[in-house]
């Protein structure tokens, strides 16, 4: 069973759809249904394809590496280096700030 769907394309390809669908005598319905059809299917192997070499290269990481020993080793070197952490706080200096002493005298209170 097919369904109705709306379609807006632009009125020069409407045109060449009619002219090609005359040429191959179908209808453009016809036309369209199986230019439709031929792009999933392209698509869709060529997405499985697309998975199945990731998927692939995940399962190579996994044997190449099952306990992850080399990813935390990674991890353990780059926190033990000197290079500067952008992602690290910064060191608060021990006189109290403006909004410190604030806060601390409300809390006192």
């Amino acid at each position: 069973m097919s369904v109705q769907m709306s379609l807006r394309v632009d009125p020069n390809l409407k045109a060449h759809l009619a002219k090609l669908a005359e040429l191959r005598k179908m209808t453009v319905n016809k036309l369209i249904v199986q230019a439709l059809d031929q792009f999933v299917t392209k698509e869709s192997h060529a997405l499985e394809a697309e998975l199945e070499a990731s998927l692939a290269q995940l399962r190579q990481y996994r044997t190449a590496d099952p306990d992850f020993e080399q990813a935390i080793e990674a991890v353990v070197a780059a926190e033990r280096s000197t290079e500067e952490d952008p992602a690290q706080g910064e060191l608060l200096t021990d006189e109290p700030q403006e909004a410190t002493s604030l806060v601390r005298g409300l809390l006192s209170a």
